[in-house]
C-alpha cells in the first residue's frame, strides 16, 4: 500500500476526529503506535493558534466538499513538541458518511534552515555595509552589481551611478 510507504501523514477524519492514519502520520505526531491517535479529535494536536483556521478548512471540506490548497500551520506533537507543517485536505467518503483525506508534511527543519540562513544573510549585510574597507563585485561582464557604502565614499560617486557601469 503506497500510503505506508509516503513519507507525509495521510490521516482519514470524520466528524474532527482520526479514523486512520499512515504510519509517517505515527511518527510525524511523535506516537509510538496507530492507537494512540484512532479517535483523536484533530484539534487536540493543532496549536491554539491555529484552531479557528483549521475549523474552517475542516468545514469546508465536510459541508462543502472542497479540496484545499496547501496551508501552513502548526501542530502539537504526542509530546507538546510543536512542529511547522504543510496541509492539504480533500471532501471524501468513509463508511457513506462525509470524510476528510489530509495530507501533513513536516517543514520543521526546512523553517529553521531558512531562519537561520536569513539571520546569517542579515549579519553578513550588516558586517558589509558597516566595515572600512571598500567592497566592490562585478558580474562576468565586469559590470558592477553590488558595492558597499565605503566604496562610494572611496570612490566619491553615489552608489546608483556606481551600480551597472563597468569596472573596465
Amino acid at each position: 500500500n503506497s500510503n505506508e510507504l509516503s513519507p507525509e501523514a495521510i490521516l482519514v477524519h470524520q466528524k474532527g476526529r482520526i479514523l486512520y492514519i499512515n504510519p509517517a502520520g505515527v511518527n510525524i505526531f511523535g506516537a509510538s503506535r496507530i492507537e494512540e491517535l484512532l479517535q483523536m479529535p484533530l484539534l487536540k494536536l493543532v496549536h491554539p493558534d491555529y484552531h479557528d483556521t483549521v475549523k474552517f478548512r475542516l468545514s469546508e471540506i465536510y459541508e462543502k466538499e472542497k479540496t484545499l490548497n496547501r496551508a501552513d500551520l502548526k501542530l502539537i506533537r504526542l509530546d507538546n513538541r510543536e512542529i511547522d507543517v504543510e496541509a492539504t485536505g480533500t471532501f471524501i467518503r468513509y463508511s457513506g458518511q462525509p470524510a476528510g483525506l489530509s495530507i501533513v508534511r513536516d517543514v520543521t527543519e526546512r523553517e529553521r534552515s531558512e531562519t537561520a540562513l536569513k539571520l546569517s544573510e542579515k549579519r553578513y549585510r550588516q558586517l558589509v555595509e558597516t566595515m572600512n574597507e571598500g567592497l566592490g563585485l562585478a558580474d562576468q561582464n565586469y559590470v558592477f552589481t553590488y558595492v558597499n557604502p565605503r566604496f562610494c565614499q572611496m570612490l566619491g560617486y553615489p552608489h546608483n551611478e556606481i551600480i551597472g557601469s563597468r569596472l573596465i
